[in-house]
């Protein structure tokens, strides 16, 4: 890996764990990117609809909308996989906009 995809991508890989995704250095940098375009997308609709990131974290022990909270990443899910329930749970909230 060259030094700049690798600045890069541990630059992804910081920006998803404070949202606690953990990802590979060896994770497809495609993939991490579609990723991050997804959470990013997923966080613009909870905004919109009034959502507060820090409140509805998945830290948080109760967040004021479950809807809110971004999926988590489940044990040897595929970024795809994981970028795909993303991209559900967005249509999904936009279907449920209150």
């Amino acid at each position: 890996m060259d030094a700049e995809l690798e600045r890069v991508m541990r630059e992804a890989a910081d920006r998803l764990r404070s949202r606690n995704v953990t990802i590979s250095m060896n994770d497809d940098p495609e993939y991490v990117a579609q990723l991050l375009e997804a959470i990013e997308r997923f966080e613009l609709e909870v905004e919109r609809q009034g959502g507060d990131l820090m409140v509805d974290s998945g830290d948080a022990e109760e967040p004021d909308d479950p809807r809110f909270v971004l999926p988590r990443r489940q044990p040897r899910e595929s970024l795809e996989d994981y970028r795909i329930r993303i991209d559900e749970a967005t249509v999904q909230l936009r279907r449920t906009a209150r």
